[in-house]
C-alpha cells in the first residue's frame, strides 16, 4: 500500500433477484438519461440488435435472442460510475462482477483502489462510494437483499389479517 500509493477496496452488495428483468424500451430511454451510461447503452443495443438480425432471431419473444438486462446495465454503470471517480485510480484493475448467486441474493461484487491510504479517509471515501451505489439501485429497477425483519412480519401479518376481515 504504501509502495503503490493505492488502497484495495473489496466490497459486495446483494441484490434481490426477483427484481432482475429484461430491460424494456422505457427503461432504455430512462437510462440513456444518465450521462455516462448513455454511449454505453445505445453501443450494446447496436450489437445486440446486429447480433438477432444476423442470427435471424425472432426477438418479439423476450427469451429469443440477446437483450439487456437491469442487472447488466447497473454494473456496467457501477463500472462507468468508478472509473470517474476522483478518489479511484484508473491505473489499477477496476472490476464489477456478478459473483455465484445465494440464500441471499445475487452478490455484486466491487473491486477497485482507492487514492485515500490513511485509514479514516479510506474509509470515508469507501462510505461514499457505497452510499451512492445503495442509493442508485432502485433507478436500475432492482432490490437490495435483505433478510426479512420483525418490522417486516409485524407489517405483513397486519396485510393479511385486515384482507381477511374484508371477508
Amino acid at each position: 500500500m504504501k509502495d503503490s500509493g493505492v488502497r484495495r477496496m473489496k466490497r459486495s452488495l446483494s441484490l434481490d433477484i426477483s427484481s432482475v428483468k429484461f430491460c424494456t424500451h422505457d427503461m432504455l430511454d430512462r437510462f440513456r438519461k444518465i450521462h455516462i451510461l448513455s454511449d454505453y447503452v445505445d453501443k450494446t443495443e447496436l450489437e445486440l440488435r446486429a447480433f438477432n438480425q444476423d442470427n435471424n432471431i425472432d426477438d418479439s419473444v423476450l427469451v429469443n435472442g440477446r437483450r439487456q438486462t437491469n442487472i447488466g446495465v447497473f454494473r456496467a454503470y457501477l463500472s462507468l460510475y468508478l472509473a470517474s471517480h476522483p478518489s479511484v485510480d484508473n491505473q489499477h484493475d477496476i472490476l464489477v462482477r456478478q459473483l455465484q448467486s445465494n440464500s441471499n441474493g445475487i452478490p455484486i461484487e466491487v473491486y477497485a483502489f482507492l487514492v485515500e491510504t490513511a485509514f479514516l479517509r479510506y474509509e470515508k471515501v469507501q462510505s461514499d462510494i457505497f452510499d451512492h451505489i445503495l442509493a442508485i439501485v432502485p433507478e436500475f429497477g432492482l432490490r437490495v437483499f435483505q433478510s426479512p425483519t420483525g418490522e417486516d412480519l409485524r407489517t405483513s401479518s397486519t396485510a393479511y389479517i385486515e384482507s381477511n376481515l374484508d371477508t
